[in-house]
């Protein structure tokens, strides 16, 4: 009889004789499969002749589903003909390799992204691969230092690719450098798109604000507004006013929900909603799989000086030695919300980087 309780109490712990818990979780091996049908002749229905140079083999079905506007260049294609010819120009074949590999799941190497990335984002934009357009921006961006001598064409070229990550980095060097910009600019230099106005003034707003973490989708940042949109799975790409709009449809779902997007720690990102209350303000909670068991993540305030992600052990109360602890976020002078930024992970549990918290203020009724 006390053997056998022994066993049952090993058994609730959730721990295997070796020390493992939790459930064992294969890799899909899914998209090894798809990645391996990258230009497979034998099973392709489309043949893309790039610049009369190279041939690559891709298959409609994938196209449609993963690249839809690429697929559209096969509508015309000879239906006479076991596999299609679909004549590609204006872009170099290696390029091209790189944006077709993509869709079937590749990713494109880092020195190829700052290498290649305005040819790219020319590609992408062309057929439609928003998100590889958005990772090649970010390449850029970052490899691009804006300067009185090419913010001009880069201005240029971010509206005519719609670019907000670019925009948004020229605006602010107009801004800061808005005198002698001035003196080097020409009307000509200016493109004549209806948001250019409502981006600068975001940007000298964004510049006079001492914070950009409550919130505010008039000043949020573009990288911020991206991950908000990708933790639900949106279009990323597309300008300031796009990526405002889809969040406004989309996310403001409810009252007083809050959403945590972009953590490291998959499991931790999702809509929380209202749980009751703790420190005085409310509390949220999200359900949750953590290593193979079913448990309740609670994003809650710790007398009035941080804010916590944290499994809490059932019915006990939260801040106790025993949760555990994934990211702490900032409190600024007793607020009853979470701050958008500045949270950090706890070792050990969160994983880098840590979230966006985005406090649902408006009701779905609201949204434009």
């Amino acid at each position: 009889m006390n053997e056998q309780v022994e066993v049952e109490a090993a058994s609730d712990s959730g721990e295997d004789d070796y020390g493992d818990t939790g459930i064992f979780t294969p890799t899909n091996p899914c998209l090894r499969g798809i990645l391996g049908l990258f230009s497979d002749e034998k099973t392709s229905d489309i043949m893309f002749d790039v610049g009369s140079k190279e041939k690559f083999y891709a298959h409609r079905l994938i196209l449609r589903a993963c690249a839809p506007t690429l697929a559209e260049y096969c509508d015309g294609a000879d239906e006479g003909e076991d596999v299609k010819s679909v004549i590609i120009t204006g872009v170099e074949p290696e390029i091209f390799r790189h944006l077709l590999r993509y869709v079937y799941g590749g990713a494109v190497d880092i020195e190829v992204l700052r290498n290649h990335s305005r040819e790219i984002i020319n590609a992408a934009d062309r057929f439609g691969i928003g998100s590889l357009k958005v990772e090649a921006e970010g390449y850029y961006v970052e490899s691009t230092p804006i300067t009185l001598d090419n913010f001009a064409e880069n201005l240029q070229f971010s509206d005519a690719k719609k670019c907000s990550l670019l925009k948004e980095r020229v605006m602010d060097f107009l801004v800061q450098n808005e005198t002698t910009a001035l003196q080097k600019l020409s009307q000509q230099d200016v493109p004549q798109s209806e948001s250019m106005l409502t981006d600068f003034l975001t940007a000298s707003a964004r510049q006079k604000r001492k914070r950009t973490d409550d919130g505010d989708l008039n000043i949020m940042p573009i990288n911020q507004m991206r991950k908000l949109l990708d933790s639900t799975g949106l279009n990323v790409d597309g300008t300031r006013e796009m990526l405002t709009r889809d969040i406004k449809k989309t996310l403001f779902v409810g009252d007083g929900d809050v959403l945590v997007a972009g953590a490291g720690s998959q499991e931790i990102n999702g809509m929380y909603t209202k749980a009751g209350s703790h420190d005085g303000v409310p509390k949220y909670t999200k359900d949750i799989v953590y290593e193979g068991r079913d448990k309740k993540v609670t994003l809650y305030r710790w007398r009035e000086r941080k804010w916590y992600i944290s499994i809490i052990p059932r019915d006990g109360p939260p801040g106790s030695d025993d949760d555990i602890d994934f990211y702490v976020g900032p409190c600024h002078r007793s607020e009853v919300i979470p701050l958008m930024t500045g949270w950090s992970c706890i070792a050990r549990t969160g994983i880098q980087p840590p979230p966006l918290i985005l406090t649902v203020k408006l009701p779905k009724s609201s949204a434009t």
